[in-house]
């Protein structure tokens, strides 16, 4: 079973590179139940047209890869049979997820692929090459066919699709008396409703599909590369099976949405995803709507090798707000009573103002232990603004009382216990600040230098409710080391010449949704990013192949372990 594997692999590998661009609506959405818990797709012929550019296609992957290697006429051969399978390869891929409670102690999980198809003949005699399938009946029901792979897969199919399905089961403790004493509980046959699943894509009314969900079919107006689509709606199904329930809870889950895009641009992948809460969390988001970032918490942070940062800004009272909207706030307060603290304490202590960076990574001197003051292998800061004094305060105290930290006069620090591993903190009228080590505290209060972030960055930052930055080229520089063979040596050297940062953003809630943006940027800002990762795959793998000649380390490196065996 494991070459029917190993070929399915490639049908996912060269939907990624080989078709024409797709149809403007997703038809695919009617086969998709409307309570999927997740759905991506890839619009294979969009990325296409970008490799196009450099004459880049599966074949030239292999020769690559593949170069001076024994394997490379098979690795074609099974290229060659994917392209005459019966699959259309110029339409959208699909994979959704599907999570069905079957009983009190069991759940039920799919995951499917669909594929279009344009000769049903063909992909039957495709699949009928396998040896492990030889002899397996194919089933004809009325609106498709099917054949069982084994009691957790089924591949089925219509004229103009293909579906494959993988079912997983899970059990879980019930804390129900009939359930411990395995009494009162349905008898589930795997196999049985597996089918059931599978004749639900082919027969479900539309109403019952994501063709009828605007937000799922208004994500592909958009021009992009790839797709996802998610609801928090099918979570509910595993916590209603926690012992504790927690009032309104599902008001609060249910309803939920987050779609996405994604683009391979030039120089930079670019996504763009929206958070649509329902209208309990709407009204909450609204009410508590925050601040956006302050940027002047991070602009005189004492370094020139900025590894990292995050940016924080929310209003702390929307934690009342959902403690409130779920009736948990007076079970919580009773709980802090004993230790004299309020839930208004929690929220109202600090301002909503958050930021983080890191710096001067040298992970070389962790490795090797190198953990004195000399050799820092990174520098950081925490700066939390404080909200309200007294509530601060009652909090710090009890903290206090642990150990942890040591209280003097009206201010706090670190104990001597902590500054052992490294931890220096110290508050002010105004922060609490935790830094790696009382040189860059002292810096970074006195505000005596500029941090080295670039002006684009830092336009991409303001006016935004969170920020993060990682500057990617630095980080993996951080991790190489003398030690390293030539060959992990060059490996470095090209991601580090490849990759520059990564910045995502998020804003305040706008009245219908969240919004936020993520983009990795590369070195080479005037060649397509998928061009440039491909290139960056492509070198990789092809020293994997040089440095080990065995014929199934490629399918090693690809998670395809022959000793796995058979089904």
């Amino acid at each position: 079973m494991r070459k029917f594997f190993q070929q399915a692999l490639y049908v996912i590998v060269i939907a990624s590179v080989i078709t024409s661009c797709s149809s403007k609506g997703p038809k695919e959405a009617a086969l998709i139940p409307k309570d999927a818990v997740f759905v991506s797709a890839l619009d294979a012929g969009s990325l296409q047209d970008k490799l196009k550019v450099l004459n880049i296609n599966v074949d030239s992957i292999i020769d690559k890869v593949f170069e001076n290697d024994s394997s490379k006429a098979k690795h074609k051969e099974l290229v060659k049979n994917f392209k005459e399978c019966g699959i259309e390869w110029n339409a959208k891929f699909f994979v959704f997820a599907t999570n069905k409670k079957l009983s009190d102690n069991m759940q039920g999980m799919s995951v499917n692929l669909i594929a279009p198809l344009k000769d049903s003949a063909k992909f039957l005699a495709f699949i009928r090459k396998a040896d492990e399938l030889k002899g397996r009946k194919v089933i004809n029901e009325k609106k498709f066919s099917y054949l069982q792979l084994n009691n957790s897969s089924i591949i089925s199919w219509t004229d103009k699709n293909i579906i494959a399905t993988y079912y997983h089961y899970t059990e879980t403790k019930s804390w129900k008396m009939d359930s411990v004493m395995h009494t009162g509980q349905p008898s589930i046959d795997k196999v049985d409703e597996l089918k059931r699943l599978v004749n639900t894509f082919y027969t479900q009314a539309e109403t019952e599909s994501l063709a009828s969900q605007p937000i799922f079919t208004d994500l592909f107006k958009e021009k992009a590369d790839a797709y996802a689509f998610s609801t928090t709606t099918s979570s509910l199904n595993a916590l209603s099976a926690m012992p504790f329930q927690i009032p309104k809870l599902t008001e609060l889950l249910q309803d939920n949405y987050s779609t996405s895009t994604f683009s391979f641009d030039e120089g930079q992948i670019t996504a763009k995803a929206n958070f649509y809460p329902n209208k309990t969390l709407s009204a909450i988001f609204k009410k508590y709507t925050g601040a956006t970032v302050n940027t002047s918490m991070i602009e005189n942070y004492p370094s020139q090798n900025i590894n990292g940062l995050m940016l924080l800004s929310f209003n702390p009272e929307i934690f009342d707000g959902i403690m409130k909207e779920l009736d948990v706030d007076a079970l919580v307060n009773g709980y802090l009573e004993k230790a004299n603290i309020t839930t208004a304490d929690l929220y109202k202590c600090l301002k909503g103002d958050i930021a983080v960076a890191i710096s001067d990574l040298n992970l070389d001197n962790f490795r090797e232990n190198k953990t004195d003051s000399k050799a820092p292998y990174m520098k950081m800061v925490f700066n939390a603004a404080i909200g309200d004094r007294a509530s601060f305060n009652k909090i710090m105290d009890k903290a206090a009382e642990s150990g942890f930290i040591v209280k003097e006069n009206n201010t706090y620090k670190s104990s001597s216990l902590l500054q052992v591993f490294g931890i220096y903190m110290h508050v002010d009228d105004k922060n609490l600040i935790v830094a790696s080590d009382s040189l860059t505290y002292a810096q970074y209060i006195a505000k005596s230098s500029k941090a080295n972030i670039s002006a684009d960055v830092m336009s991409q930052i303001k006016g935004k409710s969170s920020a993060m930055y990682v500057n990617i080229e630095s980080v993996i520089e951080s991790f190489k080391t003398n030690k390293m063979s030539s060959g992990d040596s060059s490996t470095f050297t090209t991601a580090k010449a490849t990759f520059k940062d990564a910045i995502v953003t998020s804003s305040n809630y706008d009245g219908s949704k969240i919004a936020s943006e993520f983009s990795l940027r590369l070195k080479n800002e005037k060649q397509n990013s998928l061009v440039t990762l491909l290139s960056l795959f492509t070198n990789i793998s092809n020293r994997i192949v040089k440095n080990h000649q065995k014929d199934d380390t490629f399918e090693h490196f690809l998670f395809l372990d022959p000793s796995m065996g058979n089904f």
